[in-house]
């Protein structure tokens, strides 16, 4: 079974593109916030879109809407232009909820650190409780 379900905040605008057959592909890091106890941290998930689903998300939302996604884990790998090899963990969203208004264009997320620039996702924490 490969299902995650999340709910955060978008840290940008959704990016769109349209691949050579012209299907809609939109990507948004969406940060996920945990507390335990009185320590913070906000994990940043790469979210997947495709089809009409990323139309209405490029339509719809905003960097800091509040969104619920449903989907599944999908690992890519790639080369870069340097040569270097790449991967990148990401979500591929079967459901996008929004849970509130769309962010007003200046709007930020709730004191959150960036998302990384480079799309990796960053080493997790030493003391995950599982």
């Amino acid at each position: 079974m490969n299902v995650v379900i999340l709910t955060g905040n978008l840290g940008r605008d959704p990016e769109v593109r349209y691949t050579s057959e012209g299907v809609a592909v939109a990507q948004f890091p969406l940060a996920v916030n945990f507390t335990r106890g009185d320590r913070k941290r906000t994990d940043w998930v790469n979210v997947v879109c495709f089809r009409k689903q990323a139309e209405v998300v490029a339509e719809h939302l905003a960097k800091g809407s509040r969104v619920g996604v449903e989907g599944s884990l999908r690992t890519r790998t790639w080369t870069d232009s340097e040569g270097n090899r790449r991967k990148v963990v990401e979500v591929v969203a079967r459901r996008v909820e929004f849970l509130g208004r769309k962010a007003e264009p200046t709007a930020e997320p709730e004191e959150v650190p960036p998302p990384p620039e480079n799309g990796d996702v960053p080493d997790a924490d030493d003391d995950i409780p599982f």
